[in-house]
């Protein structure tokens, strides 16, 4: 993988990690480039919750900007590694359910989203938020039923918000 640290990004996690209550999972910000390492922007994840995930929040996009204890695999279970796309995602919704989130708006690591990548391939033909739909569907049950009501609610007006705005730009 192309992806790297900031300097200094694992010292400050391993001072950082130090105390926390297991299973903790520390995320911060992270760097995106593109070809030729265009800046593509600066990725600030929301908060780490199953409902944010659920809603399609951003989530922590790379590993090169999280960390977490090695017990939470021992609850969350380890990553699908059949799972080529989205293994990194499912790990995060279960790990959602059950670590100790600390966000820390530092930057910590850098990604590149470039041409012939697995990722940018998924992104361009619209599979990977397909893909993302699946985990959101499977892990919204797990939420409780007035964040489930809510989300249900979020997802049957986001559609009509969207031709409203076409509308308003049209009139």
């Amino acid at each position: 993988a192309d992806d790297f640290y900031e300097p200094g990004t694992l010292n400050r996690v391993c001072e950082l990690a130090n105390g926390l209550k297991e299973p903790a999972f520390l995320y911060g910000n992270l760097q995106v480039w593109g070809d030729e390492d265009a800046d593509m922007g600066l990725q600030k994840p929301a908060p780490f919750t199953l409902y944010n995930l659920c809603r399609g929040k951003p989530f922590p996009l790379n590993p090169a900007s999280y960390f977490y204890h090695t017990s939470l695999h021992d609850i969350a279970g380890p990553y699908d590694v059949t799972d080529h796309y989205t293994m990194d995602l499912d790990f995060l919704f279960r790990a959602s359910m059950h670590a100790n989130a600390r966000y820390f708006d530092e930057l910590w690591g850098h990604f590149r989203l470039i041409e012939g990548t697995k990722t940018l391939g998924e992104l361009q033909t619209g599979e990977s938020f397909a893909r993302q739909a699946v985990l959101r569907n499977r892990y919204s049950k797990h939420l409780p039923p007035l964040q489930r009501t809510n989300l249900k609610l979020a997802n049957a007006i986001e559609p009509l918000c969207k031709k409203i705005a076409r509308r308003l730009k049209l009139g």
